[in-house]
């Protein structure tokens, strides 16, 4: 159950920049698309959501979609990438012709060959780009392979990111064959998005970006954190913290647009809560060891499942990242995932997707978003939940406009 509860779906975050590497592009970048994507994405079919109800659209929708197989994907090794001490796989879908690159940024603990990210890259793909996908940044698998530091900092996770990028730019099978470089990002890819793009302003940055489109960003990470935790406290609490209360919501499929939503809010709150702390536990655990921060004694691992995602910023990360000089302080460190600051601050392309019954935002918050940002930049749509629409043909026709 723990296996096929993992719905990485819900916290992940894809983001697609489009960018310019010099000397590695193909000759043919004047060729670049002129519009911007708000341009592109101005003229969407109706938004076509099953459910008027987030919470189920959140806990559903890896269920709206088909199984996706890529036919002509191949797995890539980047190598000796500077201070990282293992080599890091990707997934590539390639065109063949010179296209654009479109990286996909994803959600917190998800995995490349996850449905959902198997999902965006076929689409993509289908787009015309090149994609090159690659597990979240946040996973301690994939930090085992770059040694940044503790999972969380949304800086230090960037410019791994961009040394990725850059290597996938220079790899033989792209080295020449890339017109531009686009992300899309979800969830918490989404946030990691904006900060790839403030570091990429720098003067001598290794490539620019032109573009990016973040599919349901949490609007504060803060915000989003303290929700998470009540939901298993107190939703889950509801039930005991048993798993097997859960059962209901497991391989549940959708019913028809219409139709009575058949689980009460609570026992959503609940699956949505377990979801994330079952994630975290882990990610307690192998950063401890990882990083040999000694958090966690010996006779105590079992504790790092009582572990909030508050306190794991508290106790675990903040620390961490105060001794390296990346935070101030516990504010500084949620500071990082205030949406609005990210994407007020510089000019740049982005087009944010968000729904107004997101369950990992605080609506106040979102309206405050709203009112911050041009209308053009930001699609906030009546319903769908975290990331439950990208099931919908209308989540199809925005791949399509955005990235062809």
């Amino acid at each position: 159950m723990r296996r096929t509860f993992r719905l990485h779906l819900l916290f992940a975050a894809l983001v697609t920049l489009c960018v310019g590497f010099a000397g590695t592009l193909h000759a043919s970048d004047s060729a670049q698309a002129t519009s911007t994507l708000a341009e592109r994405v101005r003229n969407l079919p109706p938004f076509d959501s099953p459910t008027t109800d987030g919470l189920y659209a959140t806990i559903t929708f890896s269920k709206s979609f088909d199984k996706v197989n890529l036919d002509d994907d191949e797995n890539l090794k980047l190598k000796g990438i500077a201070g990282f001490p293992k080599e890091v796989k990707v997934l590539a879908t390639l065109q063949d012709k010179p296209a654009p690159l479109a990286i996909p940024l994803l959600g917190l603990t998800m995995k490349n060959k996850d449905e959902l990210a198997k999902l965006i890259q076929a689409q993509l793909y289908e787009s015309g780009c090149h994609v090159v996908s690659f597990d979240s940044i946040f996973r301690t698998d994939m930090g085992k392979r770059t040694m940044h530091g503790v999972a969380g900092c949304f800086e230090a996770e960037a410019e791994a990111v961009v040394k990725i990028i850059a290597a996938v730019l220079q790899h033989e099978k792209l080295k020449g064959k890339v017109t531009e470089v686009r992300l899309l990002g979800a969830s918490y890819g989404g946030t990691l998005a904006c900060h790839i793009q403030r570091q990429l302003r720098a003067e001598g940055a290794p490539f620019r970006v032109s573009c990016a489109l973040l599919l349901s960003p949490t609007v504060n990470m803060q915000t989003s954190a303290r929700l998470l935790d009540e939901y298993y406290e107190r939703d889950f609490g509801i039930y005991k913290h048993d798993r097997m209360k859960l059962l209901p919501l497991r391989g549940h499929e959708p019913v028809e647009a219409g139709r009575i939503v058949p689980f009460k809010p609570e026992l959503m709150k609940a699956g949505i809560g377990y979801v994330f702390r079952d994630e975290l536990k882990k990610v307690v655990k192998e950063n401890d060891k990882l990083y040999k921060l000694g958090v966690l004694k010996q006779a105590q691992e079992s504790d790092a499942g009582k572990w909030t995602f508050q306190q794991y910023v508290r106790e675990m990360a903040t620390p961490y990242w105060q001794s390296k000089g990346k935070v101030r302080d516990e504010n500084d460190f949620w500071r990082q995932g205030d949406l609005k600051a990210l994407l007020t601050e510089g000019a740049s392309d982005v087009v944010t997707v968000i729904a107004s019954d997101d369950p990992l935002n605080d609506p106040q918050e979102v309206e405050a978003l709203k009112a911050a940002l041009p209308g053009d930049k930001l699609i906030l749509l009546p319903h769908g939940g975290h990331l439950g629409y990208l099931g919908t043909a209308w989540f199809r026709a925005l791949i399509q406009s955005a990235f062809k």
